[in-house]
This record gives structure tokens, C-alpha cells and sequence, in this order.
């Protein structure tokens, strides 16, 4: 029996603790690079050209220059300019919005990350309660696991459209996962299509990388669904309400230009790796070594329980430590009976190692890892929280020896 009292208290003392954990001392440093790029095309300014009128004596360029209006057309130009490594139209609509409402801070244009990641935090708990109904603990865990997720609280605290994509990629899961459930078309909900629709929608065009959440949902549909001719009719429908707009953006609009500058930055990253040698951490060979090392740091950030494993104990170790963290995930996937359930966490793998193939073939292509991190596959985190959680429910119904070594192993990742 679930206290919905209770339940409340918690959740609410739950999203205290994020709210504090991404707001304490959120303006107590200055903007850096990437966070500039995105401050500068929302309020219209660019420093990819298109401003020398401003720049060139006797001219000066005063604050009130920078955040002066400039209409619509001189925001499109520089969304133009500024659409590189993918559109982040959405945060940046919204950094403008903070800026107008809240004052020109950082933290204040920092808050709508603080916003998106709370969203976020709220919507994993919904779903976790739509999951498992009649259960207390495991939407607070969920939420507890969120709340303390490293990745949420480090990104909430930049201007960057980081939590924005999480937000909406999420939401177009939760709205997917509702529409297929049941594969009968009495349970297909209009309020479902069109969450999915728009939530789809916006996730595009916070970053083009969400569009692998969407390949990964079809690949769910095709291989795994059991979904009904009528809900794929609808799903194929409804999928042109963000293909559509996709499709004019990157043929008529800003996004023509994303992939000739990845084109030429990516032979530029090559060329200084040939002529300068390696960047460590950043600009490496995209060789078997660096791909398997990236992979390792990526998968085992996707999850709260093997956070850091590759830091704490080295690569080959933490190797070890993951695929057995993988046989164990498995195995606790093997043992659910619900069918539903089941499918739930192999949607979830698909949506974390789906992001990683794109990227080892992504760097194959381009020479060099410059494009290989864990904020670029970060739409799978979410997925990542409710399969640590999974596990960790599932180990704490074994015998006593299974529940020592699952201590055991907390301790050694600690």
C-alpha cells in the first residue's frame, strides 16, 4: 500500500536537495567558451562574422551594444552562423527568454539548465511511479539516483543545451514507451502521439545527436515490439510532425551549414594531430586502444554504479568490473517475467550503446576522438538510472552471499 503522503514528503525533500545541489554557488564563475557561443546566438550576436560594423574604429562596443535588440533576422543569421556541431534552437530561444525575464547573470542564464534538469528529475520519478504503481521505494531511488547524478548537477551548471536535449529525449521515450506498451490499438491515446510528437520535436532541435534516440526507438519497434499495423500507421504518420521541420531546417535553413563545418573542423583536428601530436583527453587517434578506452569511460558513466570505474581503478580493471556489471544486468534482465517490464530495460540498452556505435564510427571517419565524450551520448543516462536501480532491487532479494558481494563490489567502486 503506497502513502501518498509520505510519498509526497519525500519526493518533495528529494527535489529540495536537487534544486540546492545545482543552484549552490552557480554564479560564482564566469562563462568559458562553449557557454559564450551559446550566450551569443541567443541574444542575436555572433563571432563567426556578420558584426564588424561594431568592431571596427572609431566604433565601440559597449555592453548595451551586445543585448540590444536586433530582430528576428539578425537571430536566424546567427543561428546560421553559429550551427555547428548541432542546433541548439530551443535553449538558445530560452537563454534569451531568462535574460529578458531574470536579468542578464550567469546564474541566471545558467537556470535554464537548473530548469530542464529538475524537469527532467520530476518526469524519471513520474515514470518510475507509472512503472511500478504500488511501489514507495522504487520512484524515490530513481529519484535519489537523479538527484545525485554527477552529469545532471555539472551540466545544470552551464549555459549549455545539455540538460534541454536530456529533457525532451526523455519525454519522447516516456510518450513512445506509452504508445507501444500494449501493441493494442484500444491503448493508442492521442495525448501520447502528440507528446511524442512534440517532445520529438524539440529534442531536434535542441541538438541533432537526439536523433539517435529516435533511431533507437524505431530499431525497439522493429526488432523487439509487438506493436499492431495501426499503431506503426500512426507512428509513421506522427513521425512526419518532426521529420517534416527537420527536413526544411536542414535543406532550406541554418542546419545546411552544420555538416560542412563538421566536414572542415574535423580535417583541421586531423591535420593538428598529424603535425603536433596528441591533445590527451581530447584530440587523439581514433585507434582500436583510444576507441575501447572512450568506450569504457562512456559506458560506465551511463550508469550511477560504475561511475568514475575507469578513474578509480584503471582501464583494464575497470574492463573487468564492467562486463561483469553487464553479465549482471542480464542476468537480472533474464530473470523478470513480465514481459513489458523486460522490454522496458532492452529498450533502455539499446538507447545506451546505440550513441556509442555512432560515435566509434564517427571518430573512424574523422581520424580523431575530438567528438567522443560522454555528454554527446548523455541522452542515455536516464536509462542508465532505472537499470542501476533495477539491479540494485534485484541483488537486494538474493541470499545473504549475493548481497555481501554486491557490498562488495559497492566498496571496491568506492
Amino acid at each position: 500500500m503506497v502513502n501518498k503522503r509520505r510519498l509526497f514528503l519525500f519526493f518533495l525533500g528529494l527535489m529540495l536537495v536537487g534544486a540546492f545541489l545545482r543552484i549552490y554557488r552557480i554564479n560564482s564563475f564566469g562563462l568559458y567558451g562553449d557557454e559564450k557561443q551559446s550566450i551569443l546566438i541567443a541574444v542575436a550576436n555572433t563571432n563567426y562574422g556578420g558584426m564588424g560594423d561594431l568592431l571596427l574604429p572609431p566604433a565601440t562596443f559597449t555592453p548595451s551594444d551586445f543585448w540590444k535588440s536586433r530582430g528576428i533576422k539578425s537571430w536566424i543569421d546567427a543561428d546560421i552562423r553559429g550551427d555547428i556541431s548541432g542546433n541548439s534552437l530551443v535553449h538558445d530561444m530560452f537563454l534569451k527568454l531568462f535574460s529578458f525575464l531574470f536579468g542578464k547573470s550567469d546564474g541566471a542564464l545558467r537556470s535554464v539548465s537548473v530548469l530542464f534538469n529538475l524537469m527532467t528529475l520530476w518526469l524519471l520519478f513520474y515514470w518510475a511511479r507509472k512503472l511500478r504503481p504500488h511501489q514507495e521505494a522504487w520512484p524515490l531511488a530513481i529519484l535519489l539516483l537523479a538527484v545525485l547524478e554527477p552529469f545532471f548537477v555539472i551540466y545544470s551548471q552551464q549555459a549549455r543545451n545539455y540538460t534541454t536535449s536530456i529533457f525532451f529525449t526523455t519525454a519522447s521515450n516516456y510518450f513512445f514507451w506509452n504508445l507501444i506498451i500494449k501493441g493494442d490499438k484500444s491503448d493508442f491515446k492521442s495525448k501520447d502521439l502528440f507528446g511524442w510528437i512534440l517532445t520529438s520535436l524539440f529534442a531536434l532541435f535542441s541538438t541533432y545527436l537526439t536523433a539517435l534516440v529516435l533511431v533507437g526507438q524505431f530499431v525497439y519497434l522493429i526488432f523487439l515490439s509487438k506493436t499492431g499495423w495501426y499503431n506503426w500507421k500512426k507512428l509513421a504518420i506522427g513521425s512526419l510532425g518532426f521529420l517534416a521541420p527537420l527536413f526544411a531546417w536542414m535543406y532550406w535553413g541554418p542546419g545546411q551549414y552544420a555538416y560542412e563545418f563538421q566536414k572542415d573542423s574535423g580535417s583541421q583536428y586531423l591535420n593538428y594531430l598529424k603535425s603536433n601530436g596528441p591533445v590527451l583527453g581530447w584530440i587523439e587517434e581514433s585507434n582500436t586502444t583510444n576507441l575501447i578506452k572512450k568506450s569504457i569511460y562512456i559506458l560506465s558513466d551511463s550508469f550511477f554504479l560504475t561511475n568514475d570505474l575507469y578513474n578509480r581503478h584503471g582501464y583494464k580493471i575497470g574492463f573487468i568490473l564492467l562486463v561483469s556489471f553487464f553479465v549482471l544486468i542480464l542476468t537480472f534482465i533474464s530473470k523478470i517475467k513480465e514481459k513489458s517490464e523486460k522490454n522496458f530495460y532492452f529498450l533502455g540498452l539499446i538507447q545506451i550503446f546505440l550513441p556509442i556505435i555512432f560515435l566509434v564510427l564517427a571518430a573512424l571517419n574523422a581520424g580523431t576522438t575530438t567528438g567522443f565524450f560522454l555528454r554527446y551520448a548523455s541522452f542515455s543516462i536516464p536509462f542508465g538510472i532505472f537499470i542501476s536501480v533495477g539491479v540494485v532491487d534485484y541483488l537486494m532479494k538474493q541470499n545473504v552471499w549475493i548481497k555481501s558481494l554486491s557490498i562488495l563490489f559497492v566498496i571496491i567502486q568506492a
